[in-house]
């Protein structure tokens, strides 16, 4: 069991910071027509760390939504990266997109898989 708390510990953290990262890029962003597929991002985001922050015995059951949370904000994310003007921000998306890595594999870890 200390390795799947040390797993939703690390997914935990990573989701924080993809938290983070999302609302300094929302921010910083210079295109009122994003702001709508910004927020959803954000309200995706937040459940994801809701999700995660209240993983308690049910940790096969957390992995698996996390899993198909972690697919949604990729997908999402994507959309906003693929139409950002400016390469600036560019270390927002990877920061972000690391994080959902991490919050995948840690998933995959809970699940018994690990890489």
């Amino acid at each position: 069991m200390t390795g799947t708390n040390a797993a939703l510990d690390n997914a935990l953290r990573a989701a924080q910071d993809c938290e983070k990262s999302l609302a300094l890029l929302q921010e910083t962003c210079c295109i009122q027509e994003r702001s709508q597929k910004m927020v959803s991002l954000v309200d995706q985001v937040r459940s994801l760390v809701r999700n995660l922050n209240g993983a308690g015995a049910s940790h096969s059951n957390v992995a698996e939504e996390t899993l198909h949370q972690v697919e949604e904000v990729g997908a999402a994310l994507g959309r906003l990266y693929a139409t950002c003007c400016t390469p600036t921000r560019e270390r927002l998306y990877v920061r972000m997109y690391r994080a959902l890595g991490t919050i995948n594999l840690a998933m995959w870890k809970i699940k018994g898989v690990s890489h």
